[in-house]
């Protein structure tokens, strides 16, 4: 199986060297970056980041990283992963369904309503995304409402 294509990060920001008109924002950034490293450092699977690219931020509420690794992923077709953090729970997903950050943004809020949508409705949560929360209706609908914020406010934006 050939690897996947790599990603246009010609607009991309290189990560930690994030840099922008507003310093707090951009050292917020910097901050999560450093998150995306760690979460997905955490996962046993995970080769090295060789690069790690800001596709979109928010500083301090979401940041949507591009990561590259140095060497392709378990079933050697995956090098790059989008990876998302900040103020709702993190996650990683694959570039081929999400070339661009706007339609990996839309890719993330479908992985959370899939998880909060289960837990309201009491439903397994074997088939879904992992999300590091207790599994509870509060926890689901404070999901909902940040995944109805990022699609009206954000995903327009990116």
């Amino acid at each position: 199986m050939p690897l996947q294509a790599a990603p246009d990060v010609s607009g991309f920001q290189l990560a930690p060297d994030l840099t922008g008109d507003d310093a707090e924002d951009s050292a917020l950034l910097a901050e999560m970056a450093r998150d995306a490293e760690a979460y997905i450092a955490s996962h046993h699977w995970a080769p090295p980041i060789a690069q790690l690219f800001l596709g979109y931020g928010l500083g301090g509420v979401l940041a949507l990283f591009l990561a590259h690794f140095s060497r392709p992923l378990p079933g050697g077709r995956d090098e790059w992963l989008w990876v998302a953090v900040g103020d709702l729970p993190p996650a990683y997903f694959v570039t081929d369904a999400a070339p661009t950050p706007g339609e990996a943004l839309g890719v993330y809020c479908e992985l959370m309503e899939d998880w909060a949508d289960r837990v309201m409705a009491e439903e397994d949560l074997s088939e879904a995304f992992p999300v590091e929360v207790a599994p509870t209706r509060e926890h689901a609908e404070l999901l909902l409402g940040r995944v109805d914020f990022i699609r009206k406010k954000l995903i327009p934006l990116a």
